[in-house]
């Protein structure tokens, strides 16, 4: 057997698994949903305006 009717029929197998167990198949129509939020930024997030940057401080016993 070739590798893709392999892979085919390991997915079949799996598919089949998965229904008999109580599973089942949603089909959505094509396109996309105006629902979708993308949260992504590049980078590392802006800090809020009213926190400052955390100071060093020198504990006792350290030089």
């Amino acid at each position: 057997m070739s590798d893709k009717t392999d892979d085919r029929r390991k997915l079949e197998e799996m598919t089949a698994a998965f229904l008999a167990k109580g599973g089942s198949v949603t089909k959505h129509p094509p396109g996309g949903s105006e629902t979708i939020v993308y949260k992504y930024g590049r980078g590392r997030p802006a800090r809020a305006k009213d926190q400052k940057p955390a100071e060093a401080t020198k504990t006792e016993g350290e030089g």
